[in-house]
């Protein structure tokens, strides 16, 4: 799906943040169907987001991106530029901050039919979780997001906040949240928080980082102007679907002695299968050799064993 020439004249202002070339270059690479963007204010990241989804979609196949806004008039420029990219919008208000009846309303946006290509459903004047409501748990609008399956997928955290009970609702109610985008982690106060918290649970593994510059903002207290992101992946997010065990083991005896390099602690090219063996062990095989918890940025690095070949 190409760009017209009409969304590259009213491209937004996030054309400066680092990390859009890289989702516009590796997006279809990196997560399925279904993705979440915190916050839309006028849809540059959800744009993004929703072209580098574009990119993997082939035939009837569709994908589905939501983006939250509590101002209304934000989330209608956040509508528009998603139109832009040929995006089908869905701009909902729910009836209430929180609640089966609101929930339900969102989940119908997705099931609604739909033509191939990636929704985009911009959720305006509610936000995710209600600060100011007293809500009983499991009602809160955000899990919508994950009532109809695959679920989020992958979620892009750049908020005005730390983003606490937000994300621990994402990681309650999305079983299938695999890849975690946090803006701004050099931030004070902000969801940096998230990021030092995935490195250091068993199977979460930051896999690239990147700054960017950003225009003087005066407060109080000193405010960096280069901002740094970090992308994490949970452990069982593959490539590809993994060989049968046996015909794995035997192309990883057979192959070429391969020495594991790499600076964010993945060497794509060799990997071979990546996945769990028990809840807090994590397992890569790679041509050559295989490890448990070997990356080189994660805590508690574990052991490699080299592979060697078969006498029989």
């Amino acid at each position: 799906m190409q760009m017209s020439s009409a969304a590259l004249n009213n491209w937004p202002d996030w054309t400066n943040f680092g990390l859009g070339p890289y989702v516009m270059v590796h997006g279809s690479s990196f997560w399925g169907c279904c993705s979440a963007d915190f916050f839309a204010f006028t849809g540059g990241s959800a744009t993004l987001l929703a072209h580098g989804m574009s990119t993997g979609l082939e035939g009837s196949r569709s994908a589905t991106l939501w983006t939250w806004e509590l101002r209304m008039e934000r989330a209608q420029a956040a509508a528009w530029n998603l139109q832009m990219v040929t995006a089908d919008v869905v701009l909902v208000t729910p009836s209430s901050w929180h609640g089966r009846k609101a929930q339900s309303m969102l989940a119908a946006a997705v099931q609604a039919p739909r033509p191939p290509g990636v929704r985009a459903i911009v959720v305006a004047g509610a936000p995710p979780f209600p600060h100011s409501h007293v809500v009983t748990q499991g009602e809160e609008l955000m899990r919508a997001q994950c009532m109809v399956d695959p679920g989020i997928e992958l979620a892009f955290v750049d908020p005005l906040g730390p983003f606490l009970p937000e994300f621990v609702v994402l990681v309650q109610s999305c079983k299938s949240l695999r890849w975690v985008i946090v803006n701004n982690v050099n931030l004070a106060e902000m969801a940096g928080w998230i990021s030092r918290f995935l490195v250091n649970v068993s199977g979460w593994h930051l896999l690239t980082a990147g700054d960017f510059q950003w225009p003087e903002v005066v407060l109080s207290r000193p405010v960096p102007q280069r901002r740094q992101w970090h992308m994490l992946a949970r452990g069982d997010a593959l490539r590809q679907q993994p060989p049968a065990l046996g015909a794995l083991f035997r192309r990883a005896m057979t192959s070429s002695n391969h020495s594991h390099t790499g600076s964010t602690g993945i060497d794509l090219d060799g990997l071979l299968f990546s996945g769990f063996v028990n809840p807090c062990r994590y397992v890569e095989v790679h041509s050559g050799h295989m490890g448990l918890n070997h990356f080189v940025d994660y805590p508690g690095v574990g052991l490699t064993y080299t592979l060697g070949r078969s006498r029989a």
